[in-house]
This record gives structure tokens, C-alpha cells and sequence, in this order.
């Protein structure tokens, strides 16, 4: 797992890591965005912008089909 830090101190996506893994075992592959409500509403677009323009550079061609992005209202983080 990474966090959306580690994609932004990099300005890309771990393309070695995820294609290791795939080689591995088989999967679909999806990003969630995780936030309180007003943050998830403005960053969503920049999260499916981002991973977009990451799939027209090819970053997911070995996967059979493209990934997928949804996000969720966090209401509260517990300790």
C-alpha cells in the first residue's frame, strides 16, 4: 500500500511495485480516496485527473482493463 503522500513526493505512481504484484497474483486495481467530506469533494477530481493522465502514459497497460477510483466520507478516525 501507498499512501497519496508517497504518489505526491513523487510526483508517480510506484509503476515497478504494482506490475511486481501483478506478476505475482492477478488483480483489478483501485484507488480510493478516504477523507472528511469537504477535502474529499475538492481532491476527488485531482485523484481521477492524476490517474488518468497516469493511464494515457501507460502506467496501467498490463493491466486487461483500466482502474477504477471512488472515494469515501471519513467521519471521524479512531485511536
Amino acid at each position: 500500500m501507498f499512501t497519496e503522500r508517497d504518489v505526491y513526493l513523487t510526483q508517480q505512481l510506484p509503476k515497478g511495485l504494482l506490475r511486481g504484484m501483478y506478476e505475482i497474483k492477478r488483480f483489478r486495481l483501485a484507488f480510493c480516496l478516504e477523507a472528511p467530506e469537504e477535502l474529499r469533494v475538492r481532491h476527488f477530481p485531482e485523484l481521477a485527473s492524476r490517474m488518468e493522465a497516469e493511464a494515457v502514459r501507460g502506467t496501467f497497460d498490463f493491466l486487461p482493463c483500466p482502474p477504477s477510483f471512488f472515494s469515501r466520507t471519513v467521519t471521524g478516525y479512531g485511536c
